[in-house]
């Protein structure tokens, strides 16, 4: 058994007057190869093959003599965890939201939290102890290696397998399907504490998210028409652009060129750790001047990418970013949303967020987070949001906060006249280059 200490959660709960941990069954359409069948629009949807149960955390705020819990519950927001993290990510997300009076859930993305023999444990103050139950682990042996990492079953198996650019596509999707049910679960009524009376108001649930969150979140947010509101930090798409630009996962995208048949490596900077040849795609940034004398072999990688970003458009989030306001499905209104994204993120490079802001003409509700004007300078910025470590976490969290508790109808600028939250963001180029 391997034991991991997630964090610990007293600053978010010295705000919350119940933590609550639970299940609930969500339809399920992605399939054991990581994938969902497709079908033409026009032909009958394809429906759930099953269910699973997955898991929350549910924070409620401290009810006191001058904030009553409201008649009809807290007002709700969903949290969208990013990659590698999970469910538990709420303490570090919810501190603004729940001294707002905002009730915040939050459930674990397809293929994370490890296994499903997964347990959590919660240590008690009184009577003190440990309190362990079953934590819900979503991951799958798609490797067939007998091991549950911490986002093993999000994507398909991996190159040489036929499914393997399809990738995340459809775990995204299934993700955002499952956000979708956590919040038709809370519009029919929540009662936390047995007591006949609902906790969570049943309309108006927003939803906000970090990372992974943030992108499968655009999805949810151009999709659903029973969430209004949403704040996204710091998504950006395609994902095989991400993988590509970010160092922490260019080797990921150096194996998967290694193990096409032939390989597809032709030398270069391949992002990992043993010094293995890399590859060179010789693909200029936006805006950039074209490359005329492309590295040998670089035309067939920017051909092969861009065929899995083809084949991945449909859990894309940039693909979805125009349903948001620009132009939204027949019958439903604009979506209110807030981006931020931070310069010079390492994690989802800052190119990337400026496919997502171009797509949906987002950029007078987009924020940028000048980290590199922080004392935290030189980090990478990417958790701003969640990170205790990061100068920008609470500004950003009360900026979120504010815009959620406002129903979407008020963005601002947490640090006023000062320089590090450009509200909205001044030059949308700013994010045409990586900025690290």
């Amino acid at each position: 058994m391997v034991e991991e200490t997630v964090f610990d959660s007293s600053p978010a709960s010295a705000n919350a007057g119940t933590v609550a941990f639970g299940s609930f069954l969500s339809p399920q359409w992605i399939r054991s190869d990581r994938t969902i069948p497709r079908r033409p629009s026009r032909l009958a949807p394809v429906l759930p093959a099953g269910s699973a149960r997955v898991g929350f955390v549910l924070l409620l705020p401290r009810a006191t003599a001058a904030r009553p819990e409201p008649a009809g519950g807290w007002p709700v927001a969903v949290f969208g965890p990013g990659v590698t993290r999970s469910k538990y990510d709420v303490f570090l997300a919810a501190d603004e939201n729940l001294r707002n009076g905002i009730a915040t859930i939050a459930i674990d993305p397809v293929g994370h939290a490890y296994g499903p023999g997964t347990q959590s444990g919660v240590d008690l103050v009184s009577p003190p102890g440990t309190q362990r139950f079953s934590g819900f682990g979503r991951a799958v042996d798609v490797e067939g290696d007998g091991a549950y990492g911490n986002r093993d079953g999000l994507g398909t198996k991996t190159q040489p397998a036929r499914n393997a650019s399809i990738a995340l596509r459809d775990g995204l999707r299934q993700t955002a399907l499952d956000n979708v049910a956590l919040i038709r679960a809370i519009s029919r009524g929540v009662d936390v504490d047995a007591d006949g009376q609902g906790d969570l108001r049943r309309t108006g649930i927003s939803y906000y998210a970090q990372s992974l969150g943030g992108i499968y979140g655009t999805m949810l947010m151009g999709a659903d028409r029973a969430v209004h509101v949403g704040a996204l930090n710091v998504p950006g798409g395609p994902i095989l652009e991400i993988a590509r630009l970010a160092p922490g996962f260019r080797c990921e995208v150096t194996t998967e060129l290694g193990h096409r048949r032939p390989s597809l490596l032709n030398g270069g900077e391949s992002g990992c750790e043993d010094g293995r040849r890399g590859f060179t795609e010789s693909t200029p940034l936006y805006g950039d001047a074209p490359v005329t004398a492309p590295a040998a072999g670089a035309l067939l990688i920017q051909a092969t990418g861009a065929r899995t970003n083809w084949i991945n458009r449909s859990g894309s989030p940039e693909a979805f970013a125009p349903l948001l306001r620009l132009r939204p499905p027949a019958g439903q209104a604009a979506k209110k949303v807030l981006y931020q994204f931070a310069y010079g993120d390492q994690t989802v490079p800052n190119p990337t967020s400026s496919t997502l802001m171009r797509a949906g003409q987002l950029r007078e509700v987009t924020t940028l987070y000048r980290n590199d004007l922080t004392p935290t300078a030189g980090s990478d910025p990417h958790g701003f949001l969640i990170d205790p470590r990061i100068t920008g976490r609470q500004l950003g969290q009360i900026q979120v906060a504010t815009f959620l508790t406002s129903g979407g109808a008020t963005i601002v600028d947490p640090d006023g006249s000062a320089p590090v939250f450009e509200v909205p963001i001044s030059d949308p180029a700013t994010l045409q280059r990586l900025n690290f």
